[in-house]
């Protein structure tokens, strides 16, 4: 599981960066939604615990140590979510997303995390969207 879910995060980066050009919406609303989350999230130390408590069960995690990364695909971090964890999200969600159901489909979330030894605690250091 850790090998298809490392090839997957390849993958993804590797698309990432091809399509960085690309004036597709849904690309340039997923960019939207990576810079989003890392403002809102990035700003403080958020723990793996803190990320899974607002945004739910993960869809796939890759627990590896030192390094974890925890993803979420179709819109699963908001669609499978509280009424109070969507109204906190909804306000960093582009609205392109918000707009229809449907939008989140292709969409996966990816959160990275590194330990920190002084905490004991894997601190989040990457968000990423495709």
């Amino acid at each position: 599981m850790k090998r298809i879910f490392h090839y997957l995060l390849i993958l993804c980066v590797a698309f990432s960066i091809t399509g960085c050009f690309s004036l597709d919406p849904r690309e340039s609303a997923a960019f939207d939604l990576s810079l989003n989350f890392r403002h809102f999230l990035l700003e403080k130390d958020i723990t793996l615990f803190e990320i899974e408590e607002l945004f739910g069960e993960p869809d796939a995690k890759s627990d590896g140590h030192p390094k974890v990364a925890i993803s979420y695909i179709g819109g699963n971090f908001y669609w499978k979510n509280s009424e109070k964890n969507r109204k906190i999200l909804e306000s960093h969600i582009p609205r392109y997303f918000l707009e229809n159901k449907d939008n989140f489909n292709k969409c996966l979330l990816i959160f990275g995390f590194s330990y920190d030894e002084v905490r004991n605690e894997y601190i989040l250091n990457d968000v990423f969207c495709y």
